[in-house]
């Protein structure tokens, strides 16, 4: 996104329409969001695991070694293929009646200006064709009858018309969480915020039975592991507040944007290129210790010594 800032400077107004329509912002909608659920289904899948070793540990057989080895490395794989699954849906052509917003037209092309959706497609081929049935028509026809209303010059028409996908919602190309009722992908997307608020309760919860476990082990075993209970404690404090912080005012956002009580589309470039990022990056350093060691190792390297 720097990048492409850099690229277009003071002209990107002039040039929003064409950079929204480009395959460069549907790859990085892609690449944003299957970093973001990598994150929170790496954190998910990690979670389960520490709580059930906890409740029920097993024995060091190499052959349960193994076995624990093969399943982490399964997980992990659908870890991987489920975000990229995830990422990808919005962009496939089966299912563009959900996720296309709009279509851009060449400027040569005077009669569709912006981003026309379904309903103005349909207006205009209604005043092109006369009295028409009015029903919810799929873009392959609406875009065939347009088609039948330019002469050969403007043939083949697909080289002056652009979809707008799911991902060029806004100059930031990424995941579009702002809907409202009437958008096709209003279920897709409340779909794929359950399943975030899904994992992060699962998170909470595997840390909690943790910290319980854990307290109750410390209590019988003495001083020294008390005091790593206690770090244990502040880490899990820390991991549930800062997905609490980053993704509670977020998803209220999201419901009061979908119930039209307020609009809230200024508000996305600040969540989307800010908020979550920053707990997607945290996460992991708050979750592994020696992630930490090494950026604590990073920082201490990079600060000058007074």
């Amino acid at each position: 996104v720097a990048i492409v800032d850099s690229y277009y400077k003071n002209s990107y107004c002039s040039q929003q329409r064409e950079w929204l329509v480009t395959q460069q912002c549907i790859v990085l909608g892609v690449l944003s969001t299957t970093g973001t659920h990598i994150s929170i289904f790496s954190m998910t899948i990690l979670s389960l695991i520490r709580g059930f070793s906890v409740l029920k540990p097993l024995n060091d057989s190499s052959h349960l070694k193994t076995y624990r080895v093969m399943m982490l490395v399964l997980k992990k794989c659908f870890v991987v293929f489920g975000s990229i699954t995830l990422a990808v849906i919005p962009v496939v052509n089966t299912f563009e009646d959900f996720f296309v917003n709009g279509m851009h037209y060449d400027p040569k092309i005077k009669l569709f200006i912006g981003f026309p959706d379904k309903n103005k497609h349909m207006d205009i081929i209604e005043a092109y064709h006369g009295r028409m049935r009015k029903k919810n028509l799929s873009w392959q026809v609406l875009n065939t009858m347009v088609d039948t209303m330019f002469s050969q010059q403007y043939h083949p028409l697909d080289e002056y018309r652009k979809k707008l996908h799911f991902y060029g919602n806004d100059g930031v190309c990424m995941f579009k969480f702002f809907v409202k009722m009437s958008d096709p992908q209003n279920y897709f997307v409340w779909g794929v915020l359950a399943l975030n608020i899904m994992s992060f309760a699962i998170i909470a919860v595997s840390y909690i039975i943790i910290t319980l476990v854990s307290k109750r082990s410390a209590d019988s075993l003495g001083d020294r592991f008390k005091k790593r209970h206690r770090k244990t404690q502040r880490k899990i404090t820390l991991l549930i507040a800062t997905n609490l912080i980053c993704w509670v005012p977020f998803i209220v956002v999201c419901v009061l944007h979908t119930a039209e009580i307020v609009d809230a589309t200024k508000w996305y470039s600040i969540f989307s290129m800010i908020i979550l990022p920053i707990n997607t990056v945290i996460n992991p350093f708050l979750y592994d210790e020696l992630l930490s060691k090494k950026l604590k190792s990073a920082l201490t390297l990079i600060t000058p010594v007074s």
